[in-house]
């Protein structure tokens, strides 16, 4: 009986072990997730106060958020596309980490397309009233 109970022991704090290992991944994930999101933020306005007076004549003209930003939506999708070919490379489960991946990128670009209204419009109302 008391082999037994080692076997299980030993099976219990494997499994425990396991379990606060995952809680440190999703923590991690986590973390990185939200930094990549303050990232993004961060290239869009830059990309906006760089890029402010001509973004605000292509809107005059009525081109399109993505006609207009098309360099911006590049610059996210080659930043994730590496980092997710990166991670798959070094993870065994790929198709789990390239579909986490692309929703990142999702919502990085409805993000992006977001920030795009809300910043362009605050941004032209100064360009035209002459604070800039």
């Amino acid at each position: 009986m008391q082999s037994l109970y080692t076997i299980y022991n030993e099976y219990g704090l494997g499994i425990d072990r396991l379990e606060n290992e995952i809680r440190s991944e999703i923590f991690t994930i986590i973390i990185i997730a939200v930094s990549n999101l303050m990232i993004t933020y961060n290239i869009v306005v830059s990309y906006y106060e760089r890029n402010k007076y001509k973004l605000y004549i292509k809107k005059l003209f009525g081109y399109s958020a993505i006609s207009r930003n098309i360099l911006l939506i590049l610059s996210l999708v080659l930043v994730n596309t590496i980092s997710i070919t990166i991670a798959a490379s070094i993870i065994s489960v790929k198709t789990n980490i390239a579909i986490f991946g692309l929703l990142i990128l999702f919502v990085e670009i409805v993000i992006a397309i977001l920030l795009d209204r809300i910043i362009s419009n605050s941004s032209f109302s100064k360009i035209i009233k002459g604070e800039h």
